[in-house]
């Protein structure tokens, strides 16, 4: 419940002093959706629900972003696939016809290539808008990936500090 942190604190007692945007995990995605109905995501001036964030991969310090290619380190590994592509499409369906935004951690280039096609088939099946997709550090891109973002209007959220390595 928003009241029982800090957001919510600041909020109700008047202490807020910019606009925040809140996103969430989308495994609550469950418990926002009455809100996300009862206050068409606006719960003041200050606090609007923004969207969910989910995660298809892990890392490279753990060697478990998901690759085409294994690590060269570790010739079985191609890293791991952290969320059910069927469950993380099914909850980004919903998400996204709520109007809610999307955002997913991808890093590794099949991990990214696997979320394009699913912000793909969420958005033929939703319908057109205005809905920016984003794949959070978009670091790892197969040829012809980065292109694929253009063209569907997904927004890579690339870390500069991890950007080309």
């Amino acid at each position: 419940h928003l009241s029982a942190d800090v957001y919510g604190w600041a909020n109700l007692s008047g202490n807020m002093k910019l606009r925040v945007c809140l996103f969430f995990p989308m495994e609550t995605w469950a418990r926002l959706s009455d809100l996300v109905r009862r206050t068409d995501r606006v719960i003041s001036k200050w606090l609007y629900l923004g969207g969910v964030k989910a995660f298809l991969d892990g890392s490279l310090g753990s060697n478990s972003a998901m690759f085409y290619e294994p690590y060269a380190d570790d010739p079985e590994n191609y890293g791991l696939q952290v969320t059910d592509l069927q469950s993380l499409t099914n909850m980004t369906a919903l998400c996204d016809k709520s109007g809610l935004q999307v955002a997913i951690h991808a890093i590794g280039d099949r991990a990214n290539d696997l979320i394009l096609d699913m912000y793909e088939s969420v958005a033929s099946a939703n319908g057109e808008r205005d809905r920016r997709f984003r794949i959070e550090h978009a670091q790892h891109l197969a040829p012809g990936s980065a292109a694929r973002f253009g063209k569907q209007g997904v927004v890579a959220s690339v870390q500069q500090r991890n950007w080309g390595r």
